[in-house]
C-alpha cells in the first residue's frame, strides 16, 4: 500500500474517531444528516486549528508565505489569501498588537 493511500485511510479513522466522540453514545443510532453537520462542526474546528498554527508559525518560527504555501502544496499568494485571517476571522495583525479577543 502506498504511503498517501494508507495516511488517507488514518485520516478516515480518525475522523470517524472524531464523529463517534462528537456525536457520543447516539452516534450509531444518527442519522447520516446528522453525521454530515456532526463532520462539519470538526471541520471548522480543524479549519480553526490550522489558522491557528500558520499564524503561530509565522510569529514564534519566522514562517514565511512561501513557507506556508509550500507546507500546503499552494502558492505564496494563495496561502496569504486563505491564511491571512487568524482563526476567529479577525486579521492576523490585530492578534500581533492585541492579542487574542476575549
Amino acid at each position: 500500500m502506498n504511503h498517501r493511500l494508507h495516511h488517507e485511510r488514518s485520516l478516515a479513522r480518525a475522523v470517524e474517531a472524531a464523529l463517534a466522540v462528537v456525536l457520543g453514545e447516539r452516534a450509531g443510532s444518527q442519522s447520516r444528516l446528522d453525521r454530515a453537520a456532526a463532520a462539519d462542526q470538526i471541520s471548522a474546528a480543524a479549519e480553526r486549528l490550522s489558522r491557528a498554527e500558520v499564524m503561530a508559525a509565522r510569529d514564534t518560527e519566522g514562517a514565511s508565505w512561501q513557507n506556508v504555501g509550500d507546507a500546503f502544496g499552494i502558492t505564496r499568494q494563495s496561502a496569504h489569501e486563505r491564511f491571512r485571517t487568524g482563526p476567529d476571522g479577525l486579521h492576523t495583525r490585530w492578534f500581533k498588537h492585541h492579542g487574542p479577543p476575549d
